[in-house]
């Protein structure tokens, strides 16, 4: 992962949500109701060692509605990057970023400041 692909390819939360087709609404209703403890809240405030966070995912994944909302919810708080970017567009990227060959959506990929992924 570079610069390059994270800014010029990938979409803010805001572009991706609002291109959302089949589940923008809920997925705004499950963001609504997704809350950090003040401890969690302290935490992601702090978080220095992560800079950048790659999601992969597509509109019509029940899971993304489901487990990308906590993320948000820490990205509102936190010091990182977030873009996201599309599986069914770039299925070859993801399978390169990820090293998988069946890469599932949603994958949330961690970076420091240097690009060395952590998580």
């Amino acid at each position: 992962m570079n610069d390059s692909i994270f800014y010029q390819q990938g979409l803010t939360w805001d572009e991706y949500f609002y291109s959302m087709q089949s589940n923008q609404r809920l997925m705004a209703r499950h963001i609504a109701f997704c809350r950090l403890s003040d401890a969690d809240r302290a935490y992601w405030q702090q978080a220095t060692h992560v800079a950048h966070v790659l999601v992969f995912t597509e509109d019509y994944c029940p899971d993304s509605v489901h487990a990308i909302p906590p993320l948000i919810a820490i990205h509102q708080v936190a010091p990182f990057d977030l873009r996201v970017l599309r599986r069914d567009e770039d299925p070859d990227r993801m399978r390169a970023v990820t090293g998988d060959p069946f890469p599932r959506v949603p994958t949330f990929i961690f970076y420091d400041k240097n690009w060395q992924e952590i998580g």
